[in-house]
């Protein structure tokens, strides 16, 4: 084996390698009931996480906690968070959330269609 097929040959390992670490993560959503739209109010929880490696923002992780203290986790887009603008982000930030229950990745979760501020 020469050098250069050797080089040819590692780079092919390696990119190889790298294209299997890019693999997209499935995300399987599925809706728990088909009564439609519901309405929940209570407080946002936020858990901020740091960026991925590759660069981008900071990865959230959302739950809505209603007055009894049940803790729903949201899935929710991230615009839909920037659009209530910089207090959302505060702590116990009151919120109404319309969208359904749904099973995300095998748990129960809260799709949000739309999010607002709650007084």
């Amino acid at each position: 084996m020469t050098l250069r097929s050797a080089s040819v040959l590692a780079l092919t390992a390696l990119s190889f390698g790298v294209a299997c670490a890019r693999q997209p993560k499935i995300i399987d959503i599925k809706p728990v009931t088909a009564i439609g739209p519901q309405a929940l109010v209570g407080t946002l929880d936020m858990v901020v996480g740091d960026p991925q490696p590759s660069g981008g923002p900071e990865r959230l992780s959302t739950f809505l906690v209603e007055a009894g203290g049940k803790r729903t986790p949201l899935v929710i887009a991230r615009g839909q968070i920037d659009a209530l603008g910089p207090s959302a982000r505060q702590p116990g930030v009151r919120v109404r959330v319309v969208g359904e229950p749904v099973t995300y990745n095998g748990s129960a979760a809260f799709r949000v269609v739309s999010i607002s501020l709650s007084p």
